[in-house]
């Protein structure tokens, strides 16, 4: 499965190359992430603890926004990262200041997993709600940062809760907390095995 998923990120990331020839959101996708190693190692320097937020778009950054804020609050010493996967969420707040570096995630291939958790060496890691982003958690993992998914919903029809969802429960598996928006979906961790979860709200609106 591990193979599909990596050929799935492949095939979006080519369709998104070739949609910038007449998609104006493509085209800046792709912008935003050419030659991304010699310019993300020129724009940041990692000199303290560092937290690394991931969110996909501007709706999720509003999920995050309150974590983040709170988090510069309790721990200035830290510094904090911030990536988002659409341009339009990352065309809104690059300028967000309570992040120290703004990014786009690369596409999470393997390598590019390895090479910007490798540039970020994060101490700490969130995501938020939807973001299952396989090769990126197995790397946070397999380096042993602390990772949380925050103002996460759970839906049966979701591959987790299928009969072939062996390799999505194998995501879930990264991290070390849930922080979950509602019952149901504790109910459907639970019916699968999952018991580290909080019922913690959606973090735009409490």
């Amino acid at each position: 499965m591990h193979l599909f998923y990596n050929a799935a990120i492949f095939l979006l990331t080519l369709g998104l190359r070739l949609a910038t020839l007449f998609h104006p959101k493509a085209k800046a996708w792709a912008a935003g992430r050419r030659n991304w190693r010699k310019r993300y190692a020129a724009d940041f320097q990692k000199n303290k603890k560092l937290l690394w937020v991931h969110v996909a778009s501007l709706g999720e950054f509003e999920q995050g926004r309150p974590l983040i804020e709170a988090f510069r609050q309790k721990r200035p010493d830290w510094q904090i990262a911030l990536s988002f996967f659409s341009p339009s969420g990352y065309a809104i707040r690059k300028n967000y200041p309570h992040a120290d570096f703004i990014c786009y995630l690369p596409a999470d291939t393997p390598g590019n997993a390895r090479d910007f958790l490798e540039l970020l060496r994060p101490d700490a890691a969130i995501f938020i709600k939807y973001e299952f982003l396989a090769n990126s958690l197995f790397e946070l993992k397999r380096r042993g940062v602390p990772t949380l998914l925050a103002s996460a919903l759970f839906r049966p029809a979701q591959p987790f809760f299928q009969w072939y969802g062996a390799f999505w429960r194998k995501m879930l598996g990264c991290f070390n907390h849930i922080f979950l928006q509602n019952e149901n979906s504790v109910e459907l961790l639970q019916k699968i095995g999952f018991q580290n979860f909080t019922v913690a709200g959606d973090t735009r609106v409490d």
